[in-house]
């Protein structure tokens, strides 16, 4: 009876075990976040707010290691869900008769409607379930490995199942070399993150967004003390003065005078985007200082805020490399360069030819730059252009 009885209990407890059972923390790429109740959290930690610490806890690995917890949570969700639907509803009914000639627009509002009145909310749906935890409940933050969180990154990325629950050297194998490239990006993992419902602050920036995508955008180009316009082919709008224009520029790259006096880019953007109703406006910039040599871009993403005035909510930085000198002399062959290059001097001009060769030389290395940081944010503006779920965050 006594062995019997010690069998038994031995097979209990390896159940108990298994029940409980996580995999290692040297072969996981899980974020864990230890909290004060003895229990822990396992997923991504995705930031810290005033209100606590921003996770995205995997729903596989705590329905299985956390039932009442995550029966909880699931619970929490649906009900948090159902209200921002109807919230999201209400928003995009008003939202209908601001621009209802816009069809490209109209048309994605209503097919988002009738996609939010149908269906319960489910959150199987997702890989995650975001939380926000409080400071005071937590007792420690252990951060994944940089590599086995790469190779976790790319599971949930590609939708694989039950990622938390499985080491880093079986998921690798399940992976492509290639969804192994390249570094995390949270753009890449926003379908698999749930809705949360909007502030006033965030749904402003959500619907810029979405404007941006389905009406005419308003986009500007140039350094710190002057931007563009750019035409629908991406070409800065040359303004009739062109003297001025080439004066303004010669101060700034090219070594010579410059014309005083002239409004701030930021008021002749945000009167331009007034007078085309639009709610946010784009801005690609180089940083380039008087005489030196440019250092990076910048893409800008800038949206109305309620006291009327306008502020940059994304923003992407790209470094310019060195700038090649076979190519600075094939650009300053070209025959529109030659013919603004001409007509500066006509204006009487001075150009430094030092710093001439710095700007064309770079010309190459700009170009590339803006293309990145710009790609960087067509895809940051398409995952909320594709669907109103996405969640839309403001970390502090």
């Amino acid at each position: 009876m006594r062995l019997i009885v010690f069998v038994l209990a031995a097979f209990a407890l390896i159940g108990s075990r298994d029940a409980l059972s996580d995999v290692p923390k040297r072969e996981s790429g899980a974020d864990r976040v230890l909290l004060r109740d003895g229990t822990q959290l396992v997923g991504l930690v995705l930031g810290r707010s005033r209100d606590g610490w921003k996770v995205a806890v995997d729903w596989k690995w705590l329905e299985q290691h956390d039932a009442d917890r995550y029966a909880a949570w699931r619970a929490e969700w649906i009900a948090s869900e159902r209200q921002r639907r109807k919230q999201l509803v209400e928003r995009i009914d008003r939202w209908l008769k601001e621009h209802p000639d816009a069809k490209e627009l109209v048309s994605f509002l209503e097919s988002e409607r009738r996609r939010l009145t149908e269906g319960d909310p489910d959150p199987s749906r997702f890989s995650f379930c975001l939380r926000s935890v409080p400071s005071r409940q937590v007792r420690r933050i252990i951060r994944a490995d940089a590599q086995n969180k790469k190779v976790y990154w790319a599971a949930w990325v590609a939708g694989k199942e039950d990622v938390c629950n499985r080491p880093v050297s079986e998921l690798r194998k399940r992976l492509l070399p290639a969804a192994l490239e390249g570094e995390p990006d949270l753009v890449d993992l926003l379908p698999r993150l749930p809705p949360i419902p909007d502030t006033d602050a965030t749904f402003r920036v959500r619907k810029a967004l979405v404007e941006f995508a389905y009406r005419k955008p308003l986009v500007f180009q140039g350094t710190p003390q002057m931007w563009l316009p750019v035409d629908a082919q991406g070409q800065p709008q040359m303004p009739q003065d062109l003297g001025k224009l080439i004066e303004r520029f010669a101060g700034q790259v090219l070594g010579g005078g410059v014309a005083g006096g002239a409004p701030s880019p930021r008021r002749i953007a945000s009167e331009a985007a007034k007078k085309a109703a639009v709610s946010g406006f784009l801005v690609k910039e180089l940083d380039v200082a008087r005489g030196a040599v440019p250092r990076n871009v910048r893409v800008m993403f800038y949206v109305a805020t309620p006291d009327g005035s306008w502020k940059p909510v994304f923003r992407f930085v790209e470094p310019i490399k060195a700038g090649d000198p076979d190519k600075a002399a094939e650009l300053g062959e070209n025959p529109q360069i030659k013919q603004v290059l001409d007509l500066a001097k006509s204006l009487g001009v001075r150009i430094d030819p030092a710093q001439l060769n710095v700007a064309l030389g770079a010309g190459a290395a700009v170009d590339t730059a803006l293309r990145s940081a710009s790609a960087k944010f067509l895809r940051l503006q398409q995952a909320y252009a594709n669907s109103l779920d996405t969640p839309l965050f403001q970390w502090r």
